[in-house]
């Protein structure tokens, strides 16, 4: 299902640093040892994780008890894409070294990243025990409880890790964005606020704040934050569709189309922003909604993906009949999982009808979108413009 998460689960969970003190060496061998593992770690903070692999690979052929090493090419591993060796290294790191509450922290962040919560909090868990001020294991945690619905819990532990370092941004602006997960917007840009505050240069936080000015229907002041996320990192793909989203809002098709191309320039693995180009596409040409259906049919050959969201691609391109795509939308996991897709689906389903001129049923979809109450789904928010444009006459559909 759709991060609908007005973030996504890789920059919702806290970012691992890798830092491992210098020690005194009596070794040639292990001096060689030690050079691999800093230039390991420096590449991987530098971002360069394929070229970091290899220096890791190294500093354990050299030492192959040496569990930091481990460590970080599991991180590697896992920034690359690659999860399974990510934890099949965490777990070699932990026996390696079982008394390392970062180790545990490390790898209950990965855990959470793909989704396994309730393993990411037994992680988390043990980090604290060994380690009961580790600030990143409160804050992993915290994001892992809410994932399963513990919104106090949540709160609870990101509140924690603001007490034990206040001056941490990224503390704030991960709190930010549970509050506003659960409805609490005056908090969530208190949150934001205190987090740009402290440090005015942090594009997530800004991206973060301008997810909710949109959710609250102030699209100038969302496009205005994610402009300036966009300006403090160009490579935001998460700003680039929120404010495409926005743009959209306000009928500025042009630049919404733009935005989610470079989102998809950022995030080539997104689906959903393909989908989004090809329904931005639709307001402005024929022409230009083929070439954006071009590149959504590459991106289905391409690139693995969610079932369901793999359904709604292949619904666009002309593989899955409605009926079928809806029958797929009634068989989720559980009812908020059912009126989430049924959510998207409604949506996607009223988008079609409106492009081939059948205005009628397509604001009856677009009515039922907006009757699952999914109110923090991007298509919920769509819907309501899409309503709100067709029903002042301005269907420019091609």
């Amino acid at each position: 299902m759709n991060k609908k998460l007005s973030q996504s689960t890789a920059s919702y969970f806290p970012v691992i640093i890798l830092f491992f003190g210098i020690i005194f060496l009596s070794s040639c061998a292990k001096i060689n040892e030690w050079c691999q593992l800093q230039e390991g770690i420096y590449l991987a903070k530098a971002g360069n994780y394929k070229e970091a692999i290899p220096a890791f690979t190294k500093a354990i052929e050299l030492d192959p008890k040496d569990g930091r090493a481990y460590w970080g090419r599991g991180i590697a591993y896992d920034f690359l894409g690659d999860y399974n060796q990510a934890i099949k290294d965490l777990n070699l790191a932990v026996e390696l070294n079982p008394k390392d509450a970062g180790i545990y922290a490390a790898r209950g962040n990965i855990y959470g990243k793909h989704g396994d919560y309730v393993q990411a909090i037994k992680d988390f868990n043990k980090a604290l025990e060994l380690n009961p001020k580790l600030i990143r294991a409160y804050w992993g945690r915290g994001a892992a409880h809410d994932f399963l619905g513990d919104y106090n819990q949540a709160i609870k532990d990101l509140s924690v890790a603001v007490e034990l370092d206040p001056k941490n941004a990224g503390i704030y602006s991960a709190r930010g964005v549970i509050y506003h997960r659960h409805g609490d917007n005056d908090q969530a840009i208190k949150d934001f606020n205190k987090a740009l505050e402290l440090n005015p240069k942090f594009a997530t936080a800004y991206s973060g704040r301008g997810m909710v000015y949109d959710y609250l229907g102030d699209s100038d002041q969302a496009i205005r934050d994610f402009s300036k996320a966009i300006e403090l990192n160009a490579k935001d793909a998460f700003a680039y569709r929120g404010r495409g989203i926005a743009y959209y809002q306000i009928m500025n098709y042009k630049q919404a189309l733009q935005d989610f191309d470079k989102a998809i320039e950022c995030k080539p693995g997104d689906e959903y922003n393909y989908l989004r180009s090809v329904i931005a596409a639709e307001y402005l040409s024929k022409e230009t909604r083929t070439a954006r259906l071009e590149q959504l049919s590459r991106h289905e050959k391409e690139y693995p993906s969610d079932a369901w969201v793999r359904s709604l691609s292949l619904y666009y391109l002309n593989r899955l009949s409605e009926n079928q795509l809806l029958t797929m939308a009634k068989q989720g996991k559980d009812i908020k999982d059912v009126k989430g897709r049924l959510c998207e689906a409604y949506y996607y389903v009223g988008e079609l009808k409106l492009f081939n001129k059948e205005r009628k049923i397509a604001l009856d979809y677009f009515t039922k979108t907006v009757s699952t109450g999914v109110d923090n789904f991007i298509e919920y928010k769509m819907a309501k413009a899409a309503i709100k444009s067709n029903k002042a006459g301005a269907d420019s559909h091609h």
